[in-house]
């Protein structure tokens, strides 16, 4: 049995003195990063590393992304640069600013703006940062919702952003595959996309929490198929999970065809709790409904 752990909203923590903070996984430095957050801990995507931080109300996501033809472009480009702005817009960004700055010495596309959420009471202020280094893109996003001016949690991220230095990626602790043939009731690692939310906003505004257990085969891509959803406290909870198993990857070994692994069914169970700001989330592995079956914990912690 092995426990995966997706906190889809990281724990809140005050902000203190800076330090710097290295994430080889995504060859990035944080240079102004407040001792008293807890260290950052990356999580592989099928295409890329992420990173995200949180203090009070402010997020920072930070995607690298392998596929070097997302980094085809050079940001001293100017069509490519509206090309990019334009996209925020079309998002429903407003852009207030839009520059050509520097980044950890290198070239980087800054925009800041806001959306309205609920008119006259709730806006979401936004800064993207585009930065191509070693012929892989980096997106940075800060995020902070505010009612109704900007919180000071904002520029409090903001500054960590404009902070980051950048180093050559080392992913040396990143675990390998194991070989199907030494193991072939081994289920291989789940590498979820992130672009659909896990916890779906159904199941959050009820706060729902539970399991829901599902299973599938893995073909020889690494790609779910045949997905069955068997057991669901609330369907709210099961309402993302076949998406989420669609659109990610499982880091299959090189043997996972010669072995005979995509014919076999895997099952992985997913347990969906709603924490405090600053809480731990809990072990849920004990109160596993499926002997043997793969564990991933989704901890939504609310924000203060």
């Amino acid at each position: 049995m092995r426990r995966w752990s997706a906190l889809l909203l990281a724990l809140w923590v005050p902000a203190g003195l800076a330090a710097s903070v290295r994430v080889p996984e995504l060859g990035v430095i944080f240079n102004d990063y407040p001792t008293d957050l807890a260290k950052p801990v990356p999580y592989e995507r099928p295409d890329g590393f992420v990173v995200q931080l949180q203090i009070g109300r402010a997020y920072l996501n930070v995607m690298r992304y392998d596929d070097p033809a997302r980094a085809a472009r050079s940001l001293t480009d100017a069509d490519y640069r509206q090309l990019l702005r334009r996209e925020l817009e079309q998002r429903g960004l407003h852009v207030s600013e839009a520059r050509l700055t520097k980044l950890g010495g290198q070239a980087a596309w800054l925009v800041t703006g806001a959306q309205t959420l609920i008119p006259g009471r709730i806006v979401s202020y936004e800064c993207f940062a585009t930065v191509i280094v070693s012929h892989q893109l980096i997106n940075a996003v800060v995020s902070a919702v505010g009612s109704p001016g900007r919180p000071v949690d904002f520029d409090l991220m903001l500054k960590i952003l404009l902070g980051m230095a950048f180093e050559p990626v080392d992913r040396s602790a990143v675990p390998a595959p194991v070989p199907a043939a030494s193991n072939p009731d081994k289920m291989p690692r789940f590498l979820d996309a992130g672009d659909v939310p896990i916890y779906s906003e159904a199941a959050r505004v009820r706060g729902l929490q539970g399991t829901v257990d599902a299973s599938f085969s893995i073909d020889e891509h690494g790609r779910a198929q045949h997905i069955e959803v068997f057991f669901a406290d609330y369907a709210e909870l099961a309402q993302s999970i076949p998406t989420v198993l669609e659109h990610g990857r499982f880091k299959i070994p090189a043997d996972w065809t010669q072995a005979g692994s995509q014919g076999r069914r895997f099952t992985m169970e997913f347990n969906f709790v709603i924490v405090r700001a600053g809480d731990k989330c809990p072990d849920t592995s004990a109160a596993s409904h499926i002997a043997g079956a793969e564990i991933m914990e989704i901890c939504n912690s609310l924000g203060r």
